[in-house]
């Protein structure tokens, strides 16, 4: 684990979110042993999920929010909307949870601001990224539930990379 202190508002999402757009200088960001400057745009995204401060959520249902390509079955969704809290571990859910097809109203406005973080983390754990950039991706969750995405992030990600932009630590 790496960190970098400077104050708010240098930039650093700014960076991030610029992805493969600039060239380095010097050295290599090497992703599952590839030089990621030696494969395709196409191929760095399929391993990289970015969870920015403000998350887009689809008009639809929460299932195609949280899988929307469809490549996974129901168990896994419910497990991963459980490991992100969103619903309890004995299984109990708000209605907005109570089923895969509850509906997402447009820009989510049904949902929290929190809640969109954390649909977003299900997302990520659905798809299991190798790299995963996080920019104030818990910004609007309590500390506890907070702590407890931490505690999450470090048991699931553990073949995964992570670059973290927070203003809390």
């Amino acid at each position: 684990m790496a960190a970098c202190w400077r104050n708010c508002g240098q930039g650093f999402g700014d960076v991030v979110c610029t992805g493969k757009s600039f060239e380095p200088t010097k050295g290599r960001i090497i992703i599952d042993g590839v030089d990621i400057h030696k494969i395709g745009l196409e191929d760095l995204r399929s391993r990289l999920t970015i969870i920015l401060q403000d998350p887009v959520l689809f008009s639809g249902i929460l299932c195609s929010n949280l899988d929307p390509f469809d490549q996974h079955n129901d168990a896994a969704l419910w497990t991963a909307l459980k490991c992100s809290h969103l619903i309890e571990e004995g299984g109990s859910a708000t209605k907005q949870f109570a089923s895969l097809d509850s509906p997402v109203y447009e820009n989510g406005s049904n949902f929290s601001q929190g809640q969109h973080q954390l649909i977003m983390l299900t997302r990520v754990l659905v798809k299991h990224s190798k790299l995963i950039v996080m920019d104030e991706a818990t910004s609007s969750v309590d500390f506890d539930t907070d702590h407890k995405i931490q505690q999450m992030i470090c048991n699931e990600f553990i073949d995964s990379s992570l670059l973290c932009i927070a203003h809390r630590i």
